[in-house]
């Protein structure tokens, strides 16, 4: 017991020391060039980072840039308080439970966590931590629409930063977050200033893409299109490069297809916005998805194919109900308005522009009830009923006047805000920074010392629970945190990584299965229900696998098997094995009722290495989908049974 103490307290401070000492431009550098080549060992650094910080604003940023990590790959990430939590993990749990508040689109909810945070450390004089904070509402405030306001935490973010000798959020960062706000307000020379400042103090390593990509969308604002294309352009250029996040390069290209329809180049409009649409399916991006039909349709409109058109905006629809997202509600019903305006067919094209009005009128988004009234404006002008033209012409001016109204008091807010609060407080944070980097110098010197009395005595042991906490940290890493099997990335890497089979007569096994009417056990019964349900089978197949064997969740409902080394006669025996052992297994829903459910199974066999995965993938996820059209609950032979030449998307992206 006193060993395992004293190697606790020699690892704290060794790796304190560490995380003191070390150089955060290499770390940067270190993690940007990871990020590009292995996302494994990026995350890990992260993970370790936040390990062997101690608890203070820089740790709370890299809690965050693992959120963000998960977030943009579609994971889960959830902080877990310890049973006896100290105030910096209650704050840090706060934190990003306002940032899982914002991934749901639940912005108000946000927004009062973070301002509860800001005023916490008021309390403890932490401006580090504040800045932190700030930079989040500049963050929040943003993507809300609250320009004025953003833009006077951004401020107050730059300003903090640059006191610091060195910043643990990148600079960089917060003037890319200022020059978007600068940007959206209209003054688009302080914007570009700032874009351009940012891109020539830009190091090596760092990626401009984003940069490129917003100087693009300003300028096509500005309307000087020959600078926009160029820009636009560069930044696919960076984002073709290997291991970009397709999600980024789908982003890129909708935004080219969109540059070039409002250009009147269809063709070129029509090119981008299907290769984004191809990415996007790949990833089952359903958002982004849904904003390619809405775009289609646009495109398809101004070249007159109206049926295909209609087509895209009410396939855009149904996935807007689906999310649940009043605003694409909206604005797919404009879309709609204007494309049975082009049509000449009047009474539905004021059917959806009334359908706009109401949904704004009830969410209140007053812009988007100003567009609607503007179109029936026009419709009705064009029907030549001219009182009703003038009705809706005079509820969007009174729209327009009161946006402006509320522009200007959002203007003077944010400049009381600046006059009232902000001189005095980067006056008190000077003298805080200052004396918490005095602070910090004089821990950092004390560890030091600690560490030179110790450090040949001990090396065997640091050495030691260093290489266990790397162990712990990668076996997180990898596993899916609600089943504990393999995640993703990690399943597909273990595949094609795997050797070719040992024996001629025994073979490697991929099963490909998916849970029958899973969402029925989520809508009946709750969705914790549903989680409760993914456990259980998760448990259920990893109880039938042998010491070579793996499984992992490769999305929502489903899931993938790796069987190894199976004698050929045993193969279909082990799959349907899994598949009665769920069928006939129960489990207890949330209120204790006794459930259970079944799968639908595909399989191959080969004696081949495996490193061709994606083809494998498609094979089987062919013969899944005919498992389901058998009627669900049974087994294709990916290879021998009959595959109906019904073409369907793949259900979940194997790109990694």
């Amino acid at each position: 017991m006193r060993k395992s103490n004293l190697l606790a307290i020699i690892i704290t401070a060794f790796v304190t020391f560490t995380a003191s000492a070390f150089d955060r431009e290499s770390w940067n550098e270190l993690y940007a060039n990871q990020l590009k080549s292995n996302e494994h060992a990026a995350l890990m650094m992260l993970q370790e980072r936040h390990i062997i910080l101690p608890d203070n604003a820089e740790k709370l940023y890299i809690s965050t840039q693992i959120f963000r990590f998960y977030s943009i790959r579609k994971q889960p990430y959830y902080s877990q308080l310890p049973d006896v939590p100290t105030s910096f993990d209650k704050f840090q749990h706060t934190l990003i439970e306002a940032l899982n508040d914002e991934a749901s689109g639940n912005n108000q909810a946000s927004y009062a966590k973070l301002k509860n945070l800001i005023n916490q450390t008021k309390v403890t004089h932490d401006y580090q931590s504040r800045t932190l904070i700030e930079y989040q509402l500049c963050l929040l405030l943003s993507r809300m629409g609250e320009h004025h306001s953003a833009k006077f935490y951004c401020a107050s973010v730059v300003s903090h930063l640059e006191q610091m000798e060195d910043p643990f959020i990148p600079l960089r960062v917060a003037y890319r977050l200022l020059a978007n706000n600068y940007s959206y307000l209209g003054d688009y020379k302080t914007a570009l200033v700032k874009y351009f400042e940012i891109i020539s103090n830009s190091k090596p390593y760092h990626d401009n893409s984003g940069n490129y990509n917003d100087i693009g969308n300003l300028l096509v604002d500005m309307g000087r299109y020959e600078e926009a294309e160029t820009y636009l352009l560069k930044s696919l250029e960076l984002r073709s490069e290997p291991n970009t996040l397709p999600l980024a390069k789908a982003q890129i290209m909708h935004n080219l297809g969109n540059f070039y329809l409002t250009t009147d180049q269809f063709d070129k409009s029509q090119q981008f916005f299907q290769k984004s649409l191809e990415i996007l399916k790949e990833l089952d991006h359903q958002y982004g998805i849904a904003l390619s039909y809405i775009s289609l349709g646009k495109l398809n409109t101004k070249l007159g194919h109206h049926d295909l058109s209609n087509a895209y905006l009410h396939q855009a629809m149904d996935m807007a109900a689906e999310q649940n997202n009043r605003e694409m509600k909206i604005k797919i019903a404009l879309s709609l308005s204007e494309e049975y305006l082009a049509r000449k067919v009047y009474n539905v094209a004021i059917e959806y522009a009334e359908t706009a009005v109401r949904i704004a009128q009830n969410d209140e988004l007053p812009l988007f009830e100003a567009s609607a009234h503007s179109l029936l404006s026009q419709i009705h002008e064009q029907t030549s009923d001219f009182e009703k033209a003038l009705e809706h012409y005079k509820q969007f001016h009174t729209l327009e006047i009161n946006k402006r109204d509320i522009e200007n008091q959002n203007a003077f807010e944010a400049l009381d805000l600046s006059k009232s609060k902000l001189e005095e407080e980067l006056q008190n944070s000077k003298l805080v920074l200052k004396n918490t980097e005095q602070k910090h110098q004089l821990d950092n010197l004390t560890q030091r010392d600690m560490m030179n009395r110790m450090f040949m005595v001990v090396l065997f042991f640091i050495i030691g629970g260093i290489l266990y906490a790397n162990k712990k940290t990668r076996q997180t890493a990898e596993k899916d945190s609600l089943t504990q099997t393999f995640n993703r990335l990690t399943i597909l890497d273990k595949i094609r990584r795997h050797p070719q089979s040992s024996s001629g007569s025994h073979k490697h096994v991929l099963v490909l299965f998916d849970l029958d009417n899973f969402k029925d056990i989520n809508d009946s019964y709750g969705h914790p229900t549903g989680d409760i349900a993914l456990k259980h089978v998760a448990k259920t197949i990893k109880e039938q696998l042998e010491e070579k064997d793996c499984v992992g969740r490769i999305g929502g409902e489903e899931f993938l098997v790796l069987l190894s080394d199976v004698p050929e006669e045993q193969i279909w025996h082990r799959v349907e094995k899994m598949r009665e052992t769920i069928e006939i297994s129960h489990f207890m829903s949330e209120d204790h009722q006794s459930l259970n459910l079944t799968a639908s199974f595909s399989y191959l066999a080969t004696s081949e290495k495996l490193s061709d995965f994606d083809i494998l993938y498609s094979i089987l996820d062919q013969a899944l989908y005919q498992a389901k059209t058998n009627g669900r609950n049974c087994i294709v032979d990916a290879y021998t049974d009959p595959i109906d030449n019904v073409p369907h998307p793949a259900s979940k992206p194997m790109t990694a």
